[in-house]
C-alpha cells in the first residue's frame, strides 16, 4: 500500500490505498476533467498515463499530484463532496426545472454567516439554481456520481466545505457535514 501519491501509480491503486479518502479523491481528479474515475482503464493506466493520454500537460499532472497527496496528508483540506442523494436530487430538481422551461447548468452554495462576526464560526448555507459559470472568484465542485451535477462555492468560502461532504435527505434538505465527524456544520 502506497504511502504517497506518485504519477505511476493506477487510479485504482491510489484509491485502495486510501479508501477513507477515496470520495475526496476521486472528486478532485474530476473537478480537473480527468473522469478515468469509473473507466475500467483506471486499474491498468497509470495516473500520468491517464492525464497523457487526455491531453493534459506535465504540469497539470503535477499540481493534481500535490493536490491529492495535500487531500491524504490533511483532513482538514480537499475537495467538497456530493453525495450520491444529493446528485440524484439536483438531477431530479434540473429535469423538472427544464420540463418547466427554467433549465439551468449550477448549484451555488451561498454561504452567509449567522452572526454579526464572520470569524466566529456561525454559518448557515443556502442554495440556488444557476446558469451563470463560476468566475475567478469561485470554484467549481463537479459530482464523481453524475458530470451533469456542478456546484458553485466562492473562493472566500472554501475553508468551511473543503474535507466536507454536501447530502440530501428529504428530512433535512441540504446539509453540509464532516466527512471524519458526521457533524453537520
Amino acid at each position: 500500500m502506497a504511502d504517497k501519491i506518485t504519477k505511476d501509480l493506477t487510479i485504482s491503486e491510489i484509491f485502495d490505498s486510501f479508501p477513507d479518502k477515496a470520495e475526496l479523491l476521486a472528486d478532485a481528479l474530476m473537478n480537473r476533467g480527468l473522469h478515468c474515475v469509473g473507466c475500467y482503464a483506471n486499474a491498468f493506466e497509470s495516473l500520468e498515463e491517464g492525464f497523457v493520454g487526455h491531453g493534459f500537460t506535465k504540469k497539470e499532472l503535477n499540481d493534481a499530484l500535490k493536490e491529492l497527496n495535500l487531500i491524504i496528508s490533511d483532513d482538514s483540506l480537499g475537495g467538497l463532496v456530493i453525495s450520491l442523494e444529493a446528485s440524484k436530487f439536483i438531477i431530479n430538481v434540473s429535469k423538472m426545472r427544464e420540463s418547466e422551461g427554467k433549465a439551468h447548468k449550477f448549484l451555488k452554495l451561498v454561504v452567509k454567516h449567522s452572526c454579526d462576526s464572520s470569524s466566529c464560526g456561525c454559518v448557515d448555507y443556502g442554495f440556488k439554481f444557476v446558469n451563470d459559470s463560476p468566475t475567478t472568484s469561485e470554484s467549481l465542485f463537479i459530482s464523481s456520481y453524475n458530470p451533469d451535477v456542478r456546484v458553485i462555492v466562492g473562493n472566500g468560502n472554501l475553508g468551511l466545505v473543503r474535507g466536507n461532504v454536501l447530502d440530501y435527505s428529504k428530512v433535512d434538505g441540504f446539509k453540509v457535514s464532516s466527512i471524519s465527524s458526521g457533524v453537520i456544520i
